[in-house]
C-alpha cells in the first residue's frame, strides 16, 4: 500500500467551484505511479525487454466534491491476484477523513503488443486471495 498527499490545485476548479471531474483520473494517476514505483515496476527497464505494463480498463466513482486548497490523500494498493492475465489496483481518495473518490484499474503486461501473464517478480509481491 502507498499513500501520497496532494493539494487540490485552484487551476483545476470548474465554474461550480469544485474540482472538475476530468481531474480526478489525473490525481489517481499520481497514486498509480507511486504504487508502481514502490513495487519496482520500472517502465524504462521493461521497455528494454520489449515489455509494457499498461492500464487496460479504468473505472472511477465520485463520492464527494473538492474545492481549491483542500488536502487529499490517495491510498493505492494492488488487489489480490486472481490467477488471470489481469492485475488490479484500487485507489481511494480521502479528504478530511471522508472517501471522496475511488478508482479501480486493470493492468496487463504486453510483450510485442500481445497480452502475457504477469511477471513472476511482480506476482511474488502481490497480495494473495
Amino acid at each position: 500500500m502507498v499513500v501520497i498527499n496532494l493539494v487540490v490545485d485552484p487551476e483545476h476548479i470548474d465554474d461550480y467551484g469544485h474540482l472538475n471531474n476530468s481531474w480526478y483520473p489525473k490525481y489517481f494517476e499520481q497514486g498509480r505511479l507511486a504504487l508502481e514505483k514502490a513495487f519496482g515496476i520500472d517502465p524504462a527497464s521493461y521497455m528494454v525487454k520489449g515489455l509494457k505494463f499498461v492500464v487496460t480498463n479504468a473505472t472511477y466513482h465520485y463520492r464527494g466534491q473538492l474545492s481549491a486548497g483542500k488536502n487529499i490523500a490517495i491510498v493505492s494498493k494492488f488487489k489480490p491476484y486472481c490467477g488471470k492475465t489481469l492485475v488490479h489496483s484500487e485507489h481511494e481518495m480521502f479528504c478530511e477523513g471522508r472517501r471522496v473518490g475511488v478508482a479501480v484499474l486493470a493492468h496487463n503486461f504486453l510483450q510485442n503488443d500481445r497480452i502475457i501473464a504477469p511477471l513472476e517478480e511482480l506476482l511474488d509481491q502481490l497480495p494473495k486471495e
